[in-house]
């Protein structure tokens, strides 16, 4: 049997046996556990020194279910919040925050059906163990994307990065969201945030400086189209 084999059933018996003599009815915790690990899997964005995962996953339940689940849900809320960081480490998976896990009710579902949907909220509003309890709430959409650099040029030429709500730092050292290994590039060089719907760069007191259509700049809102240049690699900005 491989690591990942082992690290799966290590995970699931876990969660499995925590709610052995807790919890019985059609939907099993353990299975929330199972696609709450799939829904990381697959909504997973890799940059190029990290691969982000939601820090948002909403359980839909229908209302049998939901009349099932309302004597557990604070603690089954904080398991499976425990799983999902566990997970992550297991992964080596990057989350903005603590994940939230949220529970919603949709009295359209049969019973023993759910969906989980993820997406992603500001780190400023996480909270540890935050559940939703309101009826008849359309889910959110997950997160999409809302702007995205192509790499022009250099090691990574034609790598494609998603932009979300949140602030990514490019740089040299490790922990920079894009990574850029060459010496004309800062530890860290420079930031790109999405404010009211746009994004700007800031340069973050590079020595070599950011240029955005040939020019230097300090801090710059960002159009579709526009070129940026880090030390010798070039990037286009896009929005989508």
């Amino acid at each position: 049997m491989d690591l990942f084999s082992k690290l799966e059933k290590l995970s699931e018996k876990y969660i499995e046996g925590f709610f052995k003599n807790k919890f019985s009815g059609r939907i099993q915790p353990v299975e929330l556990a199972r696609h709450l690990a799939r829904e990381m899997r697959d909504k997973k964005t890799v940059s190029l020194s990290k691969v982000y995962v939601p820090n948002r996953y909403q359980i839909i339940l229908g209302e049998e279910d939901w009349a099932t689940f309302s004597a557990i849900i604070k603690d089954l809320t904080k398991e499976l919040q425990e799983f999902a960081i566990n997970k992550a480490k297991e992964k080596n998976y990057s989350i903005s925050g603590l994940p939230v896990i949220e529970f919603l009710l949709d009295k359209s579902l049969k019973k023993g059906t759910f969906m989980l949907e993820s997406g992603n909220v500001p780190i400023d509003t996480l909270t540890k163990n935050q559940t939703s309890a309101l009826v008849d709430k359309t889910p959110e959409p997950a997160t999409i994307p809302k702007a995205c650099l192509t790499i022009d040029s250099g090691e990574y030429q034609d790598v494609v990065i998603n932009l979300f709500d949140r602030a990514i730092v490019i740089g040299r050292q490790k922990e920079s969201d894009i990574m850029l290994k060459e010496n004309n590039v800062s530890r860290r060089h420079a930031k790109i945030e999405p404010v009211g719907g746009v994004f700007f760069i800031t340069d973050l007191d590079s020595t070599n400086g950011t240029f955005v259509n040939g020019e230097r700049v300090q801090n710059q809102q960002l159009t579709s189209g526009d070129a940026i240049k880090i030390g010798t690699t070039l990037l286009q900005f896009r929005m989508v």
